[in-house]
């Protein structure tokens, strides 16, 4: 197992880094499979501002029929409205958080149009609780289980696989570590 951690990287970036050590660990000689452990799912979370979305007369439930009617609700995500929560996720038009943020939203009681930003926030972050996370040395890291075939001389792998480690070792980013944990 190896442990790719980075300080100055978000798990999302990690993980496309590790989908980058999988493809080249695999086609190690020998390598039956490389599974990628502790990827944390990306969220985009919208968070009401009450008091605002009050004021101008647009309730939780008109919000998630604009969502609806865009076609983006699927279980992902979630809105928070402090007494109910909804599922999210994005996908169809939506390109960007700014995308969203910029989703008309029509008050049923008077017509006028405003946008989501006018009285909510919408945020990137990562799914809470986690499925599995993974720890190494105390920081947040994505593991590559790498599985030899059967029949293969564990010391003739082991060699080329410390090979492989070394040679991927070089081409990642200043501040990113691969580290062998087992």
């Amino acid at each position: 197992t190896l442990a790719l951690t980075g300080e100055d990287y978000s798990l999302s970036e990690i993980h496309n880094y590790a989908q980058h050590a999988r493809t080249h660990l695999v086609t190690t000689p020998g390598t039956r499979a490389v599974d990628i452990l502790g990827e944390v799912e990306e969220r985009i979370f919208i968070e009401i501002e009450n008091a605002v979305s009050s004021e101008i007369g647009i309730s939780a439930d008109t919000i998630i029929a604009s969502l609806r009617d865009q076609n983006i609700i699927d279980p992902a995500g979630e809105i928070d409205t402090g007494d109910r929560a909804f599922s999210l996720k994005v996908s169809g038009e939506f390109k960007s958080t700014k995308d969203i943020e910029n989703l008309p939203i029509r008050n049923p009681s008077d017509g006028v149009i405003y946008t989501l930003k006018d009285f909510a926030k919408v945020i990137t972050g990562y799914a809470d609780p986690a499925q599995q996370r993974a720890f190494y040395n105390g920081k947040e890291a994505i593991v590559l289980s790498v599985v030899m075939q059967n029949g293969v001389s564990v010391l003739n792998y082991s060699e080329s696989a410390k090979d492989a480690i070394e040679t991927l070792k070089e081409t990642l980013p200043l501040g990113l570590s691969l580290d062998v944990i087992t």
